[in-house]
């Protein structure tokens, strides 16, 4: 019985320590690659923003 437990625990031990959770190839990275917004085309009035003028969907 001790030894069908250790068995199990080195088997547990080794999916976890020969399966991996990140890529090494570059062409996976592109999807996550997103141009910078540029900050002077963002337009914010000069007294703020008015929380009673934001539209919030019905579902959100």
């Amino acid at each position: 019985m001790n030894t069908k437990k250790t068995f199990f625990a080195l088997a547990a031990v080794a999916c976890f320590a020969l399966t991996s959770c990140t890529s090494t190839s570059a062409s996976d990275d592109a999807a996550y690659e997103n141009d910078a917004i540029e900050k002077t085309r963002i337009k914010v009035p000069a007294n703020g923003i008015e929380k009673t003028r934001i539209k919030v969907p019905a579902n959100g």
